[in-house]
């Protein structure tokens, strides 16, 4: 009798133990990970939303979202495939996208596009097209506007600015002993070197060169540089003096607290307008930045794209999802989670009446023309001329530009009597110094000097990979050289 009821018990835990192994063994056959890097609170509600009702047309397949930030998404994602536990789908920039697609990682998806709508801006698609193959389906993609009080612009006399110039006029007639004309992102932050590009693609330039795996600023479009860089510093002379150390989340609340009239900034502005100040939410204009001299009116965007990994065990559940979530009330949902920061990518939601009804799209409805209307015009960061560049995320992922703009705006910010106590070094140590870094830096390709007036010049360095840099800036008599961390301080001329 003991031995029977060992026996029975030895059985069913070997039974429980099979059924149990094979239900996994299903729900994984039938399941679906993805993740993406949208974790609002209400993209996590939209999310809920979506994949409730995609369980309930398809009963036997299980979603299964993941979670992770803006800043380290991409680093897991390369950890998740290094260890073969790749999501079946995730949410990339479309730098990443190409990247992965150019080492054999992705599903093509034109079937998928199509099963969605024909209303997708072809230019956008073809950031992420190549061989005549689609890689991705475009979710939204975010852009920068320049915001400013209307209240305040009318009282300077301004209704929209046409110009930098003007832009800066206001600026300076907003400024008060009781609000700042304005404030800057000016931390070591990617969001940094995204306000520069959006000023920079407006003065002509490209960030990139041709193939995506240098920066060109100091090189073929070092005078467009120049131009955003002057036109910044003069913009920082309006901004609270401890903007040096302000980041995304920062910058905002100066807006938001009033205590800045005006700032460069994502299209996500009017969802935090709403969180932390609502009432400011209709003395709120938005336009994009004027163009300078010789450029051109572009506007920057950042789309994020669904991608599909070929070694997903679930390729047409995978596929159905992106369809679903792309499509009806569902889309519209996701794009309400985040209002005007999330762009439609399809164009037939500029006029749908669940996207529509939400109180902040409504607000700002004609900038939401505005922007679609410009979606083929819109410049990818890493698809400057309308094609993937698979080299541009390692260099955007130094932050090297934002470093520069940092010591830059340092150095402006210096008060007289330091500068005064700077230029007193001697003549002496200046010509050593300089003779040193002479023999450090003349076998390094493409070292020079950008030269503008006697009052600013700049110099901006990246190697090869974008993963050093080395700044130097004359302002006023002043050069400031970053090498390693360290700061030398001499004068010139």
């Amino acid at each position: 009798m003991k031995k029977t009821v060992v026996f029975s018990i030895v059985f069913i835990i070997l039974a429980f133990g099979v059924f149990s192994g094979g239900q996994r063994e299903t729900l994984k056959a039938k399941g679906i990970r993805f993740v993406t890097n949208e974790t609002d609170p209400e993209s996590l509600e939209a999310d809920r939303y979506i994949i409730k009702s995609f369980e309930e047309k398809y009963p036997d397949v299980k979603v299964l979202p993941e979670y992770v930030t803006v800043e380290n998404a991409d680093q897991k994602l390369i950890a998740m495939i290094s260890a073969d536990i790749n999501p079946d789908i995730y949410y990339a920039p479309t730098g990443t996208a190409a990247e992965f697609y150019e080492q054999g990682l992705l599903e093509t998806l034109d079937d998928v596009q199509k099963a969605i709508g024909d209303d997708f801006d072809e230019k956008m698609l073809d950031i992420i097209r190549k061989d005549g193959k689609l890689f991705g389906i475009p979710t939204q993609t975010g852009s920068v506007l320049y915001f400013y009080r209307k209240d305040l612009a009318q009282n300077a006399g301004y209704v929209r600015p046409q110009t930098p110039d003007e832009l800066l006029d206001m600026v300076a007639k907003m400024t008060t002993d009781k609000i700042y004309g304005t404030t800057l992102i000016a931390g070591d932050h990617a969001n940094s070197q995204t306000i520069f590009c959006d000023a920079l693609y407006n003065s002509g330039g490209y960030f990139f060169n041709k193939d995506g795996t240098k920066a060109a600023i100091n090189t073929e479009y070092r005078e467009a540089s120049l131009k955003v860089l002057d036109f910044m510093l003069k913009l920082a002379k309006y901004a609270p003096p401890g903007f040096l150390g302000r980041g995304y989340a920062e910058a905002a609340m100066d807006f938001n607290n009033e205590a800045a009239a005006s700032l460069h900034y994502s299209t996500r502005l009017p969802s935090k307008i709403v969180a932390q100040k609502p009432e400011l939410l209709d003395k709120t204009a938005a336009i994009p930045l004027p163009a300078f001299p010789g450029g051109e009116s572009v506007m920057l965007g950042s789309p994020s794209v669904w991608i599909l990994f070929k070694n997903s065990k679930n390729i047409e559940a995978s596929r159905n999802f992106i369809v679903h979530f792309m499509t009806g009330d569902r889309y519209a949902k996701f794009l309400r989670a985040v209002p005007l920061h999330l762009i439609p990518m399809r164009k037939s939601y500029v006029n749908n009446a669940d996207y529509l009804a939400d109180p902040i799209v409504g607000s700002f409805q004609d900038t939401l023309v505005m922007l679609m209307d410009n979606l083929g015009n819109m410049r990818d960061r890493w698809a400057e001329r309308g094609k993937p560049m698979a080299g541009s995320q390692a260099v955007w992922r130094s932050k090297a530009l934002a470093k520069n703009l940092s010591k830059l705006y340092l150095i402006y910010k210096i008060p007289g009597i330091e500068k005064i106590c700077l230029l007193t070094l001697t003549i002496f140590n200046n010509c050593l110094l300089l003779w040193s870094l002479y023999n450090s830096y003349k076998s390094q390709a493409g070292c020079e000097f950008f030269k503008r007036s006697s009052s600013f010049c700049s110099f901006l360095f990246f190697d090869e990979q974008g993963a050093e840099e080395r700044a130097f800036t004359n302002l006023l008599g002043v050069v400031a050289i970053g090498l390693k961390g360290k700061k030398f301080f001499l004068r010139l001329g």
